[in-house]
């Protein structure tokens, strides 16, 4: 884990990952929480540290540091659809929190509509390069007829539950995938596939 940052009723302790665009304090950024559940972190308010959190994929973030993704885009595509919008209350000497649906959120709150990420240096190439290696391939043999079982963003794989078959119908799986079992995604990968045979990556 990385610094703790803060600790929310809606995260718990929040972890800093990594610093993506700085001045005086960080600005965009992203934190891990203790099950290494990704957020993106836009700082909008530097007096009252008032800061918009937002739960993304893995996937989406690498989206965004490569331009295929609009910045404000993956605020408002987080994860459940609610962001988190978090300040210091000088008055009370406390941190306060709350949700908000992403798609109604003000748009003062977040980055212009449209605006891609834009920076790359050799220290964001070798994040985003961790970020493209957290994929990892299974091959199931037999059991899919030899055909390859994807687990994309494994840090994710138990929340999103993205699944790619390659060449397959997804009808013909929708049964197999609901038995598909994971455990502790970010130490190893257990996946339980019918009648309890266990494949270990």
């Amino acid at each position: 884990m990385g610094k703790e940052w803060i600790s929310l009723k809606e995260t718990g302790q929040l972890y800093l990952e990594k610093i993506l665009l700085t001045f005086d304090i960080p600005i965009l950024f992203v934190c891990k929480d203790y099950e290494n559940r990704r957020y993106l972190c836009l700082n909008v308010d530097e007096d009252t540290g008032k800061t918009v959190i937002a739960q993304v994929y893995t996937e989406q973030l690498k989206d965004m540091l490569e331009d295929k993704v609009p910045m404000e885009a993956v605020f408002r595509n987080a994860v459940k659809g609610d962001v988190i919008i978090a300040e210091y209350n000088t008055d009370d000497c406390e941190i306060v929190s709350h949700n908000e649906a992403a798609m109604c959120m003000s748009s003062d709150l977040l980055p212009k509509k449209g605006a891609c990420f834009e920076l790359r240096n050799d220290e964001l190439d070798e994040y985003i390069s961790y970020l493209k290696k957290q994929r990892i391939k299974v091959d199931v043999g037999s059991y899919f007829t030899g055909r390859l079982l994807e687990i994309v963003n494994v840090s994710d794989a138990a929340f999103m539950k993205k699944f790619v078959l390659n060449d397959y119908k997804k009808k013909n799986i929708e049964h197999v995938i609901d038995k598909i079992v994971l455990g502790e995604p970010h130490e190893n990968c257990v996946y339980t596939v019918n009648k309890g045979n266990r494949m270990i990556a």
